[in-house]
C-alpha cells in the first residue's frame, strides 16, 4: 500500500508483484485499473482461508477446507465413515467425530463461507462504487484498496 501512497500500482507478473509507475493516464483509465485491483483484492479474499469457532473450538474455512470436505462429507451422509474418524480443528487438534458431528461443522463451514463471501462481495460493491464518483485521477490512484481501518 506504501507504493500505491507513491503513485504506483501493483502489476501482478508471473515472478510476483511489483510496484510501477503509472502512466499519464485519463480518470476512465484509472478507474479501470483501480477495478481491476479491487477485483483481485475480492479474489484473493475470496480464496483466503479463515477461522471461526465452533462448539468449543475453533476450525478452519474457505475453499480449500470446503474441498477437503467434500469427501468426507459424502461418506457421512451415507453413514459410511470409518470407526474412530477425525478431522483436525484450526489449532491442530484431531477431534473424533461421528457422521452428525461432521455434517453440523460442514453445515456451519457453509454458513460463515457465505457470510464471508457475501461481506466480500459488498464491500468490493462499494469500493467500486465509491471509485466511480471520483473525479482525479491521483484521488482515484489514492483510494485504498481493502476493508475499513485495516479490518
Amino acid at each position: 500500500m506504501q507504493g500505491q501512497a507513491a503513485g504506483k500500482y501493483i502489476e501482478h507478473r508471473k515472478d510476483g508483484p511489483v510496484l510501477v509507475d503509472y502512466p499519464d493516464q485519463s480518470p476512465e483509465e484509472a478507474r479501470t485499473r483501480k477495478h481491476d485491483e479491487i477485483n483481485a483484492w475480492r479474489n484473493a479474499q475470496e480464496n483466503a482461508n479463515y477461522t471461526f469457532p465452533f462448539n468449543g473450538r475453533n476450525w478452519d474455512y474457505g475453499k480449500a477446507t470446503q474441498e477437503r470436505l467434500t469427501m468426507s462429507v459424502m461418506m457421512a451422509k451415507q453413514n459410511r465413515l470409518p470407526e474412530g474418524f477425525i478431522w483436525t480443528d484450526a489449532d491442530n487438534n484431531d477431534v473424533p467425530m461421528t457422521a452428525g458431528e461432521l455434517l453440523n461443522l460442514s453445515d456451519a463451514i457453509d454458513q460463515v463461507m457465505f457470510t464471508k463471501g457475501l461481506q466480500i462481495h459488498m464491500r468490493q460493491r462499494t469500493m467500486k462504487e465509491e471509485v466511480d464518483k471520483l473525479t482525479e485521477v491521483q484521488a482515484i490512484l489514492d483510494y485504498g484498496v481493502g476493508w475499513p481501518d485495516g479490518k
